[in-house]
């Protein structure tokens, strides 16, 4: 399954991209920790994403800090970046009554690029990703932060912090189903199963893809939030937590641990090695772990407040430019 899902990316000759929150780039990072790249997105980029071939990214200027402070000045757009030559390419300017552009993804088997804007009523948009055109919105529930798709593409699934998760029809943009907790969700993920897990204060709950109907819970060693959080295939769940510095491992059968990582754990990802990479928001770096939750060490020394993380093709060398 890591084979498949990252196909068109090498697993030997990839490169590690990193919203810098603090600063006002998408770093681009070889697994060992070498910098190839900074492209200038502007102030407080957040969330990354790369189209299938692994060549092009998308990166949201969001413009404010977090969730929580929205310190800063909400952003306007999305930057497209050609990795291969380290360069911004073009922008996806939102209308004029709506700012702070945060989630940024794909939606899958399709040229649509899906933006939530958190800034002048939250909204979904949804543009061309060829033409940058933008194709039509929809609204969605107070406080939407972030979301992910259905395989297929069919439905996306968004968390909005109390308000709890909601499921809408990717095409139409009517909400489908929707489900509450007694804490607020950070962060959700499909797991292998077909469920989505959510990241709760002190727990994962698992969520029917359906109905959004609770079917497991998994409580965590911790009582503070958790939040974006990875789904191995082998069915472990890893939740970080900015708090507790680190990752929350959630393996079948064995009781929930913290494995500490740095200041700030905030996003986890798998990569095309097999290995996960921990963006510490609060740090310089990230800590790369081994799927069963060893600590390999740490690489990207300088990056500017570590964020949303994705992998990509490498900028080529000028000799390979020609």
């Amino acid at each position: 399954m890591i084979a498949a899902a990252f196909a068109a990316v090498s697993p030997t000759n990839f490169c590690i991209l990193s919203a810098e929150e603090q600063g006002t780039g998408l770093a681009i990072v070889k697994p060992d920790g070498q910098l190839l790249a900074r492209v200038e997105v502007g102030s407080w980029p957040h969330e990354v994403e790369v189209s299938p071939d692994g060549r092009t990214a998308y990166v949201s200027q969001f413009g404010i800090t977090d969730y929580d402070s929205r310190i800063g000045t909400p952003g306007d757009h999305v930057s497209r970046i050609d990795l291969a030559s380290a360069r911004e390419t073009g922008r996806y300017r939102l209308p004029s009554a709506l700012r702070a552009p945060h989630g940024v993804k794909l939606r899958p088997s399709t040229d649509e690029l899906f933006v939530n804007a958190e800034a002048g009523g939250d909204t979904m948009l949804v543009y061309d990703a060829g033409s940058r055109r933008l194709l039509r919105t929809f609204p969605l529930d107070k406080g939407s932060h972030n979301f992910v798709f259905s395989p297929n593409g069919r439905f996306v699934y968004v968390f909005a912090g109390t308000e709890g998760v909601a499921k809408y029809d990717a095409l139409t943009g009517r909400r489908i189903a929707k489900q509450t907790f007694e804490t607020p969700v950070r962060g959700l993920r499909v797991a292998p199963t077909g469920m989505i897990a959510a990241a709760n204060k002190g727990e994962v709950t698992l969520l029917d893809a359906d109905d959004l109907k609770v079917r497991q819970r998994l409580p965590a060693p911790v009582a503070s939030q958790l939040i974006y959080l990875e789904a191995l295939p082998g069915g472990t769940i890893v939740a970080p937590s900015l708090v507790d510095n680190g990752v929350i491992w959630f393996e079948r059968g064995k009781p929930a641990r913290l494995v500490p990582t740095g200041k700030g754990a905030l996003n986890v990802r798998l990569a095309p090695d097999g290995r996960l990479y921990v963006a510490n928001v609060d740090d310089d770096h990230l800590t790369v772990l081994n799927t069963d939750g060893s600590i390999i060490g740490q690489v990207g020394h300088g990056i500017a407040g570590p964020n949303g993380l994705a992998f990509g093709v490498c900028p080529l060398s000028s000799a390979e430019r020609g």
